[in-house]
């Protein structure tokens, strides 16, 4: 199955639009399901120090950052997320929330850390390529993303959710599935270059887990 990132209706919506709010409910839902916030509680946050600058593109519900808040061992004191959606009302006050295209970031300045949970599949592989240029350059010396893995289980798994999401989410989710990753294509993808580690692990319920570090890069 290749690779191929086509156009969501949840994009043609607006963002109070019902059959929107109730695709961004499926997600919650199946978010959940994949045990996507458990990776992120397990796996990630523990590797986050007090002093480290977050950026995290398609924050959405603001799940990670609550989540972040709540997990007392590590509270950094910056967490920037960036979504074309509002803010959601429960959004920690302490951390910043831009209203913007995910790809207009050009510079991550400080970021130390960057997240993203179900959103790097809808950029296509040049802007992928660009992003990792971008991250290669950056001041970013870890990288944590959960993406559909692209594969015939994962098609089959979902379709089991057809009778309780609606038809924005069915359409969607197989649309993400088609555009998701698999074995080490994202690290290739990007180019990062050799300065970076990093490991992929997948789930039975369609979860591609990337875990990428290096040194943290001298200040250019």
């Amino acid at each position: 199955m290749q690779r191929e990132v086509l156009p969501e209706i949840l994009d043609s919506l607006d963002h109070d639009d019902p059959r929107a709010l109730r695709n961004r409910r499926d997600i919650r839902f199946i978010n959940h399901l994949m045990r996507n916030p458990h990776w992120f509680r397990k796996t990630v946050f523990p590797e986050i120090a007090n002093n480290d600058h977050i950026m995290e593109f398609g924050a959405g519900f603001g799940d990670i950052a609550n989540d972040l808040v709540s997990y007392a061992p590590c509270q950094p004191t910056h967490y920037r997320a960036i979504d074309l959606s509002p803010p959601p009302a429960d959004f920690p006050t302490q951390f910043a929330w831009q209203q913007i295209d995910c790809m207009s970031i050009k510079d991550f300045g400080t970021t130390s850390v960057f997240f993203g949970n179900l959103i790097i599949h809808q950029f296509d592989n040049i802007q992928l390529k660009t992003l990792g240029q971008r991250i290669n350059e950056s001041q970013i010396r870890l990288i944590a993303l959960q993406e559909p893995e692209r594969c015939k289980r994962s098609e089959w798994l979902f379709k089991f959710l057809y009778p309780i999401v609606n038809d924005v989410s069915r359409h969607d989710g197989n649309v993400s599935i088609r555009a998701g990753f698999k074995n080490d294509e994202l690290a290739q993808i990007f180019g990062l270059n050799e300065s970076w580690r990093y490991t992929v692990e997948t789930s039975f319920f369609g979860s591609y887990r990337f875990l990428a570090t290096r040194d943290a890069p001298s200040p250019s």
